[in-house]
């Protein structure tokens, strides 16, 4: 019977601590200013100019297509 008081005493406590914990939300991701855009816009097409011509041709024979950067501007 004692047992079964401390089981049931340590299984309402916990319920009790479960229920009264406050799940931390994560911070909701901002969205990039301005400056980081043109940041990661200068940095891919610094990669795209230093891609090879046989590079650029196996990934449109994939099916991914370039991006025009000047158009995205």
């Amino acid at each position: 019977m004692k047992k079964l008081f401390v089981f049931l005493f340590l299984t309402n406590s916990f319920n009790y601590l479960i229920a009264q914990s406050k799940l931390k939300q994560k911070e909701k991701e901002k969205p990039p200013t301005q400056k980081e855009m043109q940041d990661m816009m200068k940095e891919m097409q610094k990669n795209m100019d230093e891609m090879s011509i046989e590079d650029k041709k196996a990934m449109d024979n994939m099916g991914i297509k370039m991006p025009d950067i000047k158009a995205l501007q």
